[in-house]
């Protein structure tokens, strides 16, 4: 049988690389029959099992001589990866040894998903921490879902940052099962899961699955500890060939409240438009989009669907006119935190988009506004928009999430609302840089104060880079700042401390100390503080378990200090990064630390 798939395999890789419809000779059609069980018509054999030899065919060629194996990879990258992509899926799946070879292929340096997915496929912890760490993963299908699922229950720990945002496209129910593997066994790993659900002729039922399925892993990743609460953006796709009840979305999106919801409409009527719009009252909704509808004097009703939530809204192509302009007015009120608004490809005059324009300088948190395809002068309206809306630039140049650098009290006391329209892209880290200055343990404690006003879901999506330096020792107390520090650690999902040399020396080690065992940190800088000789001094406690990163940069540290460096970093330990540049180490110091090295399996 072995022998038999290698000769169909090879027939079907060539058929593979061609591109042209199968047709075999009477040999080669006996060997389909053989395989495949006797059957007596065989038009053409299932495209899926033609891969799958065509992959027996491509590893095989490992048992007599590697460079055949190199070679057939070249005429793959000859055609392009994603035209072979499930050929070398099945090769992955094989044979680890393929594997290696194919992701180390020239050819996958720029198929960032596609490495992703062979790796997965896999499920080889060996080669999951050779993939770039980008933080972003993708999965549209069934099989790209299904290996992701079957790489999540092999028990592997990928990077932390490998795997910060997870973006899937569900296009059937059969996809959503998949899914709902995906969320139980992913132990919390996923800073953001962004799902795009395409309801199709199911739609009922993919939405009862969905509330399901989210419902499910949020349980069983809150018992498990893996999370306080699975927080996820979900956008529902609806078009003409899309059959649901809109109150059963209703209900839906109702029933898990604590995810991000966005709503697409495209190509429906008017009539089934407006019955959802109706039933969505009430719901909050991050976004709402329609494109392509005749949404013609009904813009009132979308009033219902303005909350305080709601930050993007689009009516596209919609035959928008005049009148509409003033619904919307009516509808969107003065000083709402709206951030996008998308009118292109309807018709308005000029006086019209004056008055939405004077509207929208209300809008402080304002990013973009869209008046294409009105059949007005762009350029002119172009120019209208700069002038009349200051705040475009202003909210595009400094962002509304990354990074907020604060450095005062009056800073933090403004945290909350800040922050509470700054969720702009639900997929970023809410990061903030705040620098102690002169009242170190004020500061401290107001912004643990602050930081405890958010709720859990702003909480969740929070980085904090405390930079600690520009002190003098007479203004705080190192027990009363760790005190702080350590509390606030605790509140956010992400905390990195950063210890920087500012005019006077810093003792560091007594901070770091002070914060030994009572607190988790995703990362540890220190900067121009001198170490020497005192990396020994430092509790092993600081080297917590959930730390990814540690920079040790200008720190004088020399060989006397490696001993002490490797007794501070626990063999196995998943530390991600380590920076010691700027440090007076020599050759074999730093062999000697390699070699420690080699045991932390995350490491680049």
């Amino acid at each position: 049988m072995s022998t038999k798939l290698k000769k169909v395999g090879q027939i079907a890789f060539q058929r593979l690389l061609d591109g042209g419809e199968l047709s075999y000779g009477t040999e080669e059609f006996s060997l389909w029959e053989t395989l495949l069980g006797g059957t007596e018509d065989i038009v053409s054999p299932d495209e899926s099992f033609q891969e799958y030899c065509a992959a027996y065919y491509l590893t095989s060629l490992l048992e007599d001589e590697e460079q055949s194996f190199r070679d057939h990879l070249e005429k793959i990258e000859s055609v392009g990866v994603q035209k072979m992509i499930s050929l070398l899926q099945f090769s992955c799946g094989l044979s680890e040894r393929a594997a290696n070879l194919i992701l180390s292929h020239e050819m996958m340096h720029s198929e960032d998903k596609a490495a992703q997915i062979l790796t997965m496929e896999r499920s080889s912890t060996k080669l999951a921490f050779k993939l770039k760490h980008e933080g972003n993963l993708e999965c549209e299908g069934l099989e790209e879902l299904t290996a992701l699922g079957s790489y999540l229950e092999s028990n592997m720990k990928p990077p932390p940052t490998t795997l910060n945002v997870l973006r899937i496209k569900c296009k059937s129910l059969q996809d959503i099962k998949a899914l709902a593997g995906i969320l139980e066994n992913s132990k919390g790993d996923f800073f953001k899961i962004n799902i795009m659900c395409f309801l199709s002729d199911q739609g009922n039922e993919m939405l009862q699955l969905l509330e399901e399925t989210l419902t499910t892993a949020e349980r069983v990743l809150v018992s498990k500890r893996f999370t306080d609460r699975l927080c996820t953006c979900v956008t529902i796709c609806i078009d003409d060939q899309s059959h649901y009840d809109a109150r059963a979305l209703s209900v839906c999106i109702t029933g898990l409240s604590n995810h991000i919801w966005n709503i697409k409409v495209g190509g429906t009527s008017q009539a089934d438009c407006c019955t959802l719009i109706d039933a969505l009252q009430g719901c909050s909704l991050y976004s709402f989009s329609v494109c392509g509808v005749d949404m013609l004097s009904r813009v009132a009703a979308l009033g219902s669907l303005v909350t305080l939530s709601l930050k993007q809204l689009t009516l596209s192509s919609c035959r928008l006119q005049d009148d509409d302009i003033d619904s919307l007015i009516n509808i969107l009120p003065a000083g709402h935190a709206f951030i996008y608004l998308d009118l292109s490809d309807n018709e308005f005059s000029l006086d019209a988009v004056k008055a939405l324009i004077a509207h929208c300088r209300s809008f402080p948190y304002l990013c973009h506004v869209s008046l294409t395809g009105t059949g007005l002068n762009e350029d002119h309206i172009k120019q209208m928009l700069q002038q009349d809306l200051p705040q475009l630039e202003r909210n595009n140049e400094i962002g509304l999430y990354s990074p907020f650098r604060y450095s005062s009290c009056d800073d933090i006391r403004g945290l909350k609302q800040r922050l509470q329209v700054s969720v702009v892209n639900p997929s970023h880290w809410l990061r903030i840089e705040y620098t102690l200055w002169d009242k170190g343990n004020e500061e401290a404690e107001l912004l643990e104060k602050e930081i405890g006003k958010l709720d859990r879901w702003l909480q969740s999506r929070l980085e904090l880079i405390l930079i600690v330096g520009k002190l003098y020792h007479s203004t705080f107390d190192v027990e009363r700042l760790a005190g702080s520090i350590g509390r606030i650690s605790k509140q956010v999902e992400r905390f990195v401390l950063n210890l920087l040399r500012h005019q006077e020396e810093i003792d560091a080690t007594r901070i770091l100390n002070a914060l030994s065992g009572g607190y988790s940190l995703k990362r540890l800088e220190v900067l121009g503080v001198s170490l020497q000789g005192r990396v020994a001094d430092i509790h092993p406690q600081v080297i917590t378990p959930s730390m990814e990163g540690l920079s040790l940069r200008h720190c004088q540290l020399n060989d006397n200090d490696i001993e002490s460096l490797i007794s501070l970093l626990p063999a196995g330990h998943g530390l991600t990064e380590l920076d010691i540049p700027f440090n007076n180490f020599s050759k074999e110091a730093m062999e000697t630390l390699s070699t420690h090295l080699q045991s932390f399996p995350n490491l680049d």
